[in-house]
């Protein structure tokens, strides 16, 4: 049963939406010389029987959800739920909660659903959700919950990749999954190679590729990331900050100021929008 979050409101930590979480220098160091070889990642991790904890009632230290009739009548409305109901109601909440980018609450109900439909879709979005809490900035602040929703993304994902190794969500974010919780992270960083070596158009796969290589120091390699995405995706804003990082550190400050300002005027986010104009602030 889910208790019923409390009504005041915080922001989500956008930025870590576009960045990912440090995993320290060791972290950095497998990451270098991952990105050098042609390693192939290990058999999945199976985390040990009750290491993950389960469901919405466990959920605590979370910034209280904003009031909202609906969401909350759902919400009190699972504990009479059968079991088909409450896959619908479960189903609903996950939705309304991911739109608002609350991803470890949704994280958490959506780990309910499937452990009422283990089917792979169910488990996939379970997972997914669960590494993406990781990267909100007071779940990586928090030891517990930071361990508790990494271990749930590597011990949900682990196996759908086992089971489809050419799924390219399940590999990228089991793969992000390994490199936060710093369980296997030369394995993370191989497993989301593997995702370009499937498909080398994953936008997402090659950002995250290149603010990893920004993170080794190897700017020419970063560089080469964010220019196929943006390539790919003219209008992502995050690898147009990151390639201005890159520029910058490689001492092209008209280059870093040139993409800067085209994230001021187009990106809709405002914290991306923010550091961009810090940084214009910084280099001028």
């Amino acid at each position: 049963m889910a208790t019923r979050p409390d009504t005041s409101s915080q922001r989500s930590g956008a930025p870590l939406r576009w960045g990912i979480v440090g995993a320290g220098v060791l972290v950095l160091t497998l990451l270098f010389f991952a990105d050098k070889t042609n390693l192939e990642p290990t058999k999945p991790t199976q985390l040990n029987a009750g290491e993950v904890v389960s469901g919405p009632s466990q959920t605590t230290g979370l910034p209280a959800l904003a009031p909202d009739p609906q969401l909350d009548g759902w919400i009190s409305q699972l504990s009479d739920a059968k079991d088909e109901e409450k896959s619908r109601l479960l189903d609903s909440i996950v939705v309304a909660l991911q739109a608002r980018n609350r991803f470890a609450y949704a994280a958490d109900y959506a780990f309910e659903a499937a452990e009422l439909d283990r089917s792979f879709e169910k488990r996939l979005r379970a997972g997914v959700l669960s590494q993406q809490a990781t990267e909100l900035s007071y779940v990586a602040s928090d030891t517990a919950m930071a361990s508790k929703y990494g271990s749930r993304a590597v011990e949900l994902l682990g196996p759908l990749v086992e089971s489809d190794p050419n799924n390219e969500e399940a590999l990228l974010h089991y793969g992000l999954a390994l490199v936060v919780t710093g369980k296997q992270p030369m394995n993370g960083i191989l497993t989301i190679r593997k995702v370009l070596e499937l498909n080398p158009d994953n936008v997402e796969a090659g950002y995250r590729l290149g603010t990893f290589s920004i993170q080794t120091g190897q700017y020419d390699k970063a560089a080469q990331r964010f220019l196929h995405v943006l390539e790919v995706a003219p209008d992502h804003y995050p690898a147009m900050y990151q390639l201005a990082v890159v520029k910058s550190r490689q001492g092209d400050v008209p280059g870093s100021l040139q993409l800067l300002e085209q994230v001021v005027a187009g990106s809709k986010d405002s914290e991306l929008t923010l550091s961009a104009r810090e940084m214009i602030n910084s280099i001028q």
